[in-house]
């Protein structure tokens, strides 16, 4: 059972999308430690890229249109 499956309250997916945030940035610091000059720019990529996604995910939860913004993301992807 994955993670979000245990999630049953808007407040706990919240909850939860902030600590993954905070954990991401974390592991990006000790990437970018560990990481030659050469390819940081490539891990701050990515990860800022994840964290961007997620705090679109905590906008979209906070303004109650999760739903909605899922129906019509369904809609533009069907083939």
């Amino acid at each position: 059972m994955a993670i979000l499956d245990l999630l049953m309250e808007k407040k706990d997916v919240y909850a939860y999308i902030a600590f993954r945030i905070q954990h991401l940035e974390t592991e990006m610091k000790k990437a970018l430690k560990t990481t030659e000059p050469k390819h940081r720019a490539n891990i701050t990529e990515r990860f800022s890229g994840r964290i961007l996604e997620l705090k679109e995910l905590k906008k979209t939860i906070k303004a109650d249109t999760l739903k909605d913004k899922s129906k019509s993301y369904y809609g533009k992807t069907k083939v």
